[in-house]
């Protein structure tokens, strides 16, 4: 038979408001009812009404004096979780009740960086204006604007750029840009926009050396590449430094026998020499 405190959670879970505070009328240890955890995620009452948006309970815990900075075992707090499911509702009320909005989880993660991540632009456009610092950084290096890079979501990058400008200027640890990011995972309108609106160089090298161009031919995107070399003026015969090849070469070593084909349609040159002069047919 469950216990006290898993009824209480499971009550708010399910968002059952007259169990929850039948449950919590009851209870001759009040704070200790608000402080319970499940015993694998650690989460408390706090978290899960924020999950689920369950604003009517939240504001219940809230004013029976529940800890809205609690952590859960991945160190999130109620503010995380109202961000990360995109719980409006919840992410005002704890906002309205003073919860830090630059909280950091597990992994350096802010509410910010996980509303980025669900291309919810209210949320974010609501965690900017409370203060939400969008050029914090994760530890991979990587801030609001990198992951939204990653997501390709047009407006959230168009939000984060009119709230912080210089927003676009960052590199993960290992070099990477979210022009990077965005071709590598072949957000097509992303890569428009960070082209368009950003100071990015279409052909800039991360700590390996590897180009847009390449992470997107990589990865298969060619409509990527067709605009990086048509559009933007990347050169598809310039050499990096992984292994000095060309885009041609790696896509010879790697057997794309497509994206040598478009390539080539782009104006690669077939007899193009790497430094040890060998064509991509060598």
């Amino acid at each position: 038979m469950k216990g006290t405190d898993d009824k209480f959670l499971s009550a708010v879970q399910k968002g059952n408001c007259e169990d929850v505070q039948t449950i919590f009328e009851s209870s001759l240890d009040k704070s200790t009812l608000l402080n319970c955890c499940h015993k694998r995620s650690g989460d408390r009452a706090v978290h899960l009404a924020s999950r689920h948006n369950h604003v009517d309970l939240l504001e219940f815990l809230i004013s029976r004096g529940a800890d809205i900075e609690s952590s859960n075992l991945d160190g999130k707090r109620a503010l995380h979780e109202a961000a990360q499911a995109g719980s409006r509702d919840c992410l005002n009320l704890l906002l309205t009740n003073g919860a830090e909005v630059d909280s950091l989880k597990r992994a350096d993660w802010t509410p910010l960086h996980l509303a980025c991540t669900k291309l919810d632009v209210v949320i974010v456009n609501e965690l900017l204006s409370a203060g939400a610092n969008p050029l914090l950084c994760n530890k991979d290096g990587w801030n609001a604007f990198h992951i939204a890079s990653r997501e390709g979501s047009v407006d959230v990058l168009n939000c984060l750029l009119d709230a912080y400008p210089s927003t676009w200027s960052t590199k993960s640890k290992n070099g990477r840009t979210p022009l990077h990011t965005a071709a590598l995972h072949g957000k097509l309108d992303a890569v428009h926009l960070l082209l368009d609106r950003c100071k990015y160089d279409s052909d800039t090298t991360d700590s390996c050396g590897s180009t847009p161009l390449m992470d997107a031919l990589r990865a298969g995107f060619t409509d990527v590449a067709d605009v990086l070399i048509t559009q933007h003026k990347v050169p598809p015969d310039v050499a990096t430094s992984i292994g000095e090849l060309t885009p041609l070469h790696l896509a010879a070593k790697e057997g794309q026998d497509g994206t040598i084909f478009t390539l080539l349609q782009l104006g690669a040159d077939v007899n193009t020499k790497d430094v040890k002069g060998r064509t991509g047919s060598s």
